[in-house]
């Protein structure tokens, strides 16, 4: 048994001084004073006691197009309990054959190397008859959500694709996520940039107008509502979008936003900056004036998630896509580990956003969304004990990863550092080093 005493325990409810009793891989007990002998104890006093972080967005070893992403399974886990998450959603994108085949692909890569627990998104990449009669399938096997890009990159869906698509998904109870880009605009900006002599960043930023995402948005949200199935936009960077999506959930669609931390934090200033190729993401930073927007919003509980969109691409290879073909840029900024901190910092600290609002947008929402509650999400009897401790006052700086050189988040300053990180009962990170002697992560499969 293990008990953690006199901590500041946050849900998405409440905050309180507690006691937190684990058995085994389970939390037993949440009270004021357990009284427990003969069992290790955790002193937390001063101290935060969150539930562990589930990251609604994150590309750890994934083959894609031109790029392969360059983490491990394992070096992106290792990073990802560093960083207080204990439970990540991964894309699997079918590069060959059925889905099952690439979702058991992506479990077999998974399986022994991962450091905290995991499920997949499966992104449907191409339409056809044969892969919509699978879905049922992949749903037994535990997946629940399903990924279109209504974007470039050989993944554009027509709008009656995307119809089809979504009452497959509907017909075996799955929620669809939708990135909110558009292949053909794309193309015609490309196009126009070139004509107007725009090279390199230039070229990429005027490919992705600001002003497109909301109108994008409404689209895909009514047909959402057409179809009366749930779902998230990824990727939400604007007021536009953001507005879109407050609109529908207005008139009942269950529809969620997913807006990862480097919207917040950085802003298209970047972009002038010598090393502007490590902010480059997608779609690509906005303006101050939307970081702004994004944070006010987070005040008003208009924001679901709070992801890191963690992707680790080859900086070489973005540089030769840059001088050839800068609209093909495949972004990602790697930031799995990063996430709480920042969000505790920045948001908590900083902008005074309540600390169980944190908790709701980095795992209790996501938990209760893709159908992880309450095994995760949650510190209550029978929930898994996934538990963060976390110093509120402790001042420093994010060190050079060696796991992702040129990382963004390099030398950014914090106020609040994770002390401990549970896994299912086992203390796995210990004063910023991942202390246990195997990698016990293990796939999560959900039911809607």
């Amino acid at each position: 048994m293990l008990l953690i005493k006199k901590g500041t325990i946050v849900t998405s409810e409440n905050v309180f001084v507690g006691d937190v009793l684990i058995d085994g891989e389970k939390i037993i007990e949440v009270g004021n004073t357990i009284k427990k002998k003969n069992v290790k104890t955790i002193n937390a006093k001063g101290k935060y006691v969150l539930p562990g972080g589930i990251d609604s967005s994150v590309h750890i070893s994934q083959k894609k197009g031109p790029f392969a992403c360059k983490d491990s399974f394992k070096e992106g886990t290792l990073e990802a309990a560093l960083g207080g998450t204990t439970t990540i959603l991964n894309y699997v994108f079918p590069i060959r054959g059925s889905y099952k085949k690439a979702i058991n692909e992506n479990k077999e890569n998974a399986e022994n190397n991962a450091a905290v627990d995991y499920s997949f998104h499966l992104a449907i990449t191409n339409y056809s008859e044969r892969g919509l009669n699978e879905l049922e399938n992949i749903m037994s096997m535990g997946i629940t959500s399903f990924i279109c890009y209504y974007t470039g990159s050989g993944m554009f869906l027509s709008f009656g694709e995307l119809y089809s698509i979504f009452n497959g998904i509907k017909k075996c109870g799955g929620i669809v996520g939708v990135y909110i880009g558009n292949g053909s605009l794309l193309e015609k900006r490309s196009k126009e940039a070139i004509k107007k002599g725009l090279k390199g960043i230039e070229h990429f930023l005027y490919s992705y107008p600001e002003n497109v995402e909301g109108f994008l948005a409404y689209s895909i949200l009514s047909l959402a509502k057409m179809v009366d199935i749930p779902i998230f936009l990824i990727n939400v960077s604007t007021r536009n979008s953001l507005e879109k999506i407050k609109l529908f959930k207005d008139i009942g669609l269950n529809a969620y936003s997913d807006v990862p931390i480097h919207y917040l934090i950085f802003d298209s200033k970047k972009y002038e900056e010598k090393d502007f190729l490590k902010f480059v993401t997608l779609p690509p930073l906005r303006n101050e004036s939307q970081s702004q927007y994004l944070w006010n919003n987070l005040k008003t509980s208009k924001i679901d998630f709070i992801s890191s969109d963690h992707i680790f691409v080859d900086e070489n290879e973005q540089k030769k896509i840059l001088e050839s073909s800068p609209q093909k840029l495949f972004g990602g900024i790697p930031g799995v580990r990063n996430r709480l901190e920042i969000f505790f910092s920045e948001g908590v600290k900083k902008r005074g956003i309540p600390i169980t609002e944190m908790v709701k947008l980095t795992s209790t929402n996501i938990a209760k969304t893709f159908g992880l509650f309450p095994q995760k999400g949650t510190i209550s009897p029978n929930s898994d004990a996934d538990i963060v401790i976390l110093d509120p006052e402790k001042e420093w700086s994010f060190e050079k990863s060696k796991t992702y050189p040129g990382s963004p988040y390099e030398n950014f300053k914090v106020t609040g550092k994770i002390e401990k990180v549970i896994l299912r009962g086992e203390v796995i990170v210990e004063d910023g080093k991942y202390v246990s002697g195997k990698l016990s992560g293990k796939f999560i499969g959900r039911h809607i």
